[in-house]
């Protein structure tokens, strides 16, 4: 038994010090990570801000068609989130911020056919 995990372990050892830990990381990501391209998703650009003056909001969650991840706004109030290609997008729009006065929660639909890239803008209210 002891021969075994000493083959085992030379055998690894020579892996990664042959091809070393990035080259294998490398592989397992060309190998296993998801394609983003063009005919195969859609980037959202836009920009939150607030109703009342008009200004940038940070911290503000962006999710779209109900996908697993999600986007967060920056300083400038921007935010990129890329979709699986779709007739329509449907943005979920949070506030995660600890504000005492919260923006409420709004849902935005953008049609496929009539998104041509540009950057939207989406007003949030505040409670």
């Amino acid at each position: 038994m002891k021969t075994i995990r000493h083959l085992y372990s030379k055998a690894l050892r020579w892996v990664l010090g042959t091809l070393g830990v990035t080259s294998i990381a490398f592989v397992f990501q060309a190998c296993y990570a998801p394609y983003y391209g063009d005919d195969f998703d859609r980037c959202i650009n836009g920009e939150v801000r607030s109703a009342q003056t008009h200004e940038p909001i940070k911290g503000i969650r962006i999710t779209g068609n109900q996908q697993p991840g999600y986007e967060e706004t920056d300083s400038t109030g921007a935010f990129h989130i890329h979709l699986p290609i779709s007739r329509d997008y449907t943005l979920r729009i949070e506030d995660l911020t600890d504000s005492s006065t919260p923006y409420l929660p709004k849902d935005t639909t953008i049609a496929d056919s009539l998104y041509n890239g540009e950057k939207i803008i989406i007003y949030l209210d505040q409670e």
